[in-house]
């Protein structure tokens, strides 16, 4: 592994104080802080997250429309100036 310096010097160091240098390593402590949650938190977490998950896309699709209708609206104003300003000019000229 290339040396980062600094902090990321740091951050290799602690990471091999907790022996988690290593992917393997790594799995095993999740693995253990998993089994150590009880079922039902379990679940409870993943109910939230579905739920938090739903009201995000939710708002995504909201903004969207939006977006949608404001862009339309932008584009009928625009257009009725841009002809209105050619019917003036074809009355002055």
């Amino acid at each position: 592994m290339e040396s980062l310096g600094g902090f990321g010097g740091a951050v290799e160091k602690k990471l091999k104080e907790l022996k988690m240098d290593s992917e393997g390593n790594v799995l095993a402590k999740e693995r253990e802080a998993l089994n150590k949650v009880e079922p039902q938190e379990s679940e409870r977490r993943v109910h939230l997250l579905r739920k938090q998950r739903e009201i995000m896309f939710q708002e995504e699709l909201k903004h969207k429309r939006l977006k949608k209708i404001k862009s339309k609206v932008y584009r009928k104003i625009r257009n009725k100036q841009k002809t209105g300003d050619e019917e003036a000019e074809g009355e002055e000229g």
